[in-house]
């Protein structure tokens, strides 16, 4: 197997583990660069200051409004609790008994969310961050 490759697999999960201990995404994805150049004997600083600021720069541009938008939507539907009462009203739908109806209920939660006008993100971002908030009556 190629250098390369593994250096692009340890990224992946140094990406994983690192996002799901709660680290901002800002911080993991430079890292992550970092060694996938130093695996495939890239120049750090050229990649860097090259292809990887340009991708950021052309995606944050293109997509910033809309992760805004989303966010403040996002948390319009928390403080005001809207959020928690279409969750618990799935719940109640569906039920709560086995582990599948909760999988289950937890995707339409949050197909419902999106689907209403909260951004993906966020969605994944708060259900992850309290789980056992679901559960709550």
């Amino acid at each position: 197997m190629d250098w390369s490759v593994i250096g692009i697999l340890i990224s992946l999960a140094f990406i994983v583990i690192l996002a799901l201990r709660g680290w901002h995404i800002i911080i993991i994805a430079p890292l992550a660069v970092v060694i996938v150049c130093t695996f495939s004997d890239m120049n750090v600083m050229e990649t860097m200051y090259g292809p990887y600021m340009k991708g950021f720069v052309n995606y944050a541009g293109r997509f910033y409004l809309i992760f805004l938008a989303g966010s403040v939507f996002g948390k319009f539907m928390e403080d005001s609790q809207a959020a928690r009462s279409i969750a618990n009203g799935i719940l109640k739908l569906i039920g709560k008994e086995d582990p599948l109806r909760m999988l289950l209920s937890v995707a339409i939660i949050s197909m419902c969310l999106t689907y209403g006008g909260v951004s993906l993100f966020v969605v994944v971002f708060a259900s992850s961050r309290s789980p056992a908030s679901f559960s709550r009556s």
